[in-house]
């Protein structure tokens, strides 16, 4: 369920091509006319937080977006990557809630309306 909203999320922001479970990543997805490639990764917990952000960068990806469910998994997934994601990567990686993407999809998604 979380997987449908993430590429859906991404879609609306003009991602060219979003594939699902592809090289390990939970979604991985290209813009159009873009160098980079966005990896997002669905955290429920920390286990394997670094695990996965390691081996999306070592396939290729330059963007990890680690989508969580709620305040308290985002709380720890920050410590986290703090304490052990190396610097020069931190401007390569986001962390957002669900309800984030939520408020920041465009009005037809929030709304249940189609592409």
């Amino acid at each position: 369920m979380l997987t449908i909203k993430v590429i859906r999320f991404l879609d609306s922001l003009g991602y060219g091509l979003i594939v699902r479970e592809h090289l390990h990543c939970d979604v991985m997805a290209i813009r159009p006319h873009s160098q980079g490639i966005l990896s997002a990764e669905i955290e429920l917990s920390v286990r394997n937080l670094m695990k996965n952000c390691a081996r999306d960068f070592a396939v290729g990806c330059t963007h990890v977006l680690i989508v969580s469910p709620d305040f308290k998994t985002t709380g720890e997934i920050a410590r986290k990557l703090d304490r052990e994601l190396r610097p020069e990567l931190w401007e390569n990686v986001g962390v957002i809630t669900t309800s984030a993407l939520r408020m920041l999809a465009p009005a037809q998604q929030q709304n249940g309306g189609t592409k």
